[in-house]
């Protein structure tokens, strides 16, 4: 049986025009070659409030998004490996693109983890870093660490510091065995990451990782901080006691992350155990944070477990504006946070009556019952922008066998970002997107007042 193609369909604010800067091109992108961009009509585009096809390969991968670019990865094969790279807005130069879309590192399956990093509501794509790592854990203490165990940092230079076309980036070794596992920009630059490198563990015992969550108050200061660690700074560069800088915060946190995200006044940490940690400086949002803020037991500032999930294994996390969204191993939804100011605020974190019925429904964290055609779904995928959710759901009907696919939207609709039209600019409690009843969604991604949706289809959407 042949595998499925995927299909990736966007909507939203239209950054630019559609032959230039475009966030989404009028006509899709093939699996090979780049020539979309700059085909079909010229005129203003600037919103697309119904789904568009972007691209239809066997695999597609959105890299990374924000409101003024994304990168997508496409191959006329299932691999990853070899694919085409197709960026699209105008947040990096002309020559930072290219040398973004260029590296050969990005398509190569023998790099592992190579992890784009955006401001979704700054300057867009600010850089990504690549972690080599060899069959060998850095705490097996048999062997010591190589450049097999290292991350190389790549940042983008604003265009307006960069002195000429070829130091708009720079890229960075760190020594052998210190890796930057997670990078997450929010608010007005502020960029937090997460360390990792082999060290001494208690008295007789062998070597085990040393873990850091440190944030500083832009990518331009995790530059910084990467030359200080670099493999061949100068003695008098690099610090003697690696996880202080005077720069940074910096809090050791033992547990390995799978996700770290950011938005404008939280931090939100998924662990690979399930367990979810938030913290930020400014106290005044407990409930962004999710949790009570307390400065001696629960303070704002240090990534603590948020109570009302603690029982809970979360396997998803997004966030975006003020909102942060989870999905749990059993599909179960839950949303908090609040309206951004100057907007509106879903009716679920207003508590209205609809909301106050569910059981133990927590003064921070709410839980969201979600059906089609009547049938309890659970969740499977998420996406936050700013001001707006998007979530697909699958039910399982007993009857028949069937399994019931939608894809449900909620929040400012105001640049067609839920991809229902405009007719609405706001929706308060969660709605279908009628195009993409019985898709199977792989992913969901928002930035900004833009939406994308990756799914395997045998057919065209609703409307197509």
């Amino acid at each position: 049986m042949a595998p499925p193609m995927r299909k990736l369909y966007a909507f939203g604010f239209n950054l630019g025009e559609p032959g230039e800067n475009a966030l989404f091109p009028k006509v899709p992108w093939s699996s090979a070659v780049d020539e979309a961009i700059g085909r079909g009509d010229k005129g203003k585009d600037y919103i697309v409030d119904e789904p568009r096809l972007l691209a239809c390969a066997l695999h597609v991968e959105v890299l990374s998004c924000s409101w003024c670019d994304s990168l997508v990865a496409i191959n006329a094969t299932t691999s990853a490996q070899g694919s085409t790279f197709h960026y699209s807005g105008m947040g990096l130069s002309p020559s930072q693109s290219r040398y973004l879309i260029s590296q050969p590192v990005l398509r190569s399956d023998s790099m592992r983890d190579v992890k784009v990093f955006a401001d979704a509501m700054g300057r867009g794509i600010q850089g990504f870093l690549l972690n080599r790592i060899s069959d060998v854990p850095l705490d097996s203490g048999f062997e010591p660490p190589s450049l097999a165990d290292c991350t190389t940092l790549t940042v983008f230079i604003p265009l307006h510091e960069a002195k000429k076309s070829e130091d708009d980036y720079i890229t960075v070794t760190l020594r052998p065995g210190l890796r930057i596992e997670h990078v997450a920009i929010g608010a007005e630059g502020r960029t937090t990451f997460t360390t990792a490198e082999p060290g001494p563990g208690l008295k007789g015992s062998s070597p085990h990782i040393h873990r850091y969550i440190r944030t500083v108050a832009n990518p331009s200061q995790l530059l910084d901080w990467a030359k200080r660690h670099q493999i061949d700074a100068s003695p008098d560069c690099v610090s003697t006691d690696s996880h202080k800088s005077c720069k940074e915060q910096c809090s050791p946190f033992p547990d390995p992350l799978a996700t770290l995200i950011s938005n404008h006044t939280t931090i939100t940490l998924l662990t690979t155990t399930g367990q979810v940690y938030s913290f930020f400086p400014d106290p005044r949002f407990p409930r962004c944070l999710g949790r009570p803020c307390d400065p001696f037991h629960s303070p704002s500032d240090t990534p603590t477990p948020i109570p009302y999930l603690s029982e809970t294994r979360i396997v998803k996390i997004a966030t975006g504006g003020y909102m942060t969204a989870a999905i749990s191993v059993d599909g179960e939804f839950f949303i908090w946070g609040q309206a951004g100011p100057g907007m509106e605020e879903l009716a679920v974190l207003r508590g209205t009556e609809q909301y106050q019925e569910v059981e133990e429904q927590d003064e921070f964290v709410k839980l969201v019952h979600l059906a089609i055609d009547g049938h309890p779904a659970r969740a499977t995928h998420v996406a936050v922008g700013s001001g707006h959710v998007l979530v697909a759901a699958e039910a399982d009907v007993q009857e028949t066998g069937k399994v019931l696919r939608a894809v449900f939207a909620a929040g400012n609709a105001e640049y067609g970002q839920l991809g229902i039209g405009r007719k609405r600019k706001f929706v308060d409690n969660f709605v279908e997107v009628p195009d993409f009843r019985g898709c199977k969604v792989v992913d969901l991604a928002a930035a900004g007042w833009a939406s994308w949706v990756l799914v395997e289809a045998e057919e065209e959407l609703g409307r197509r």
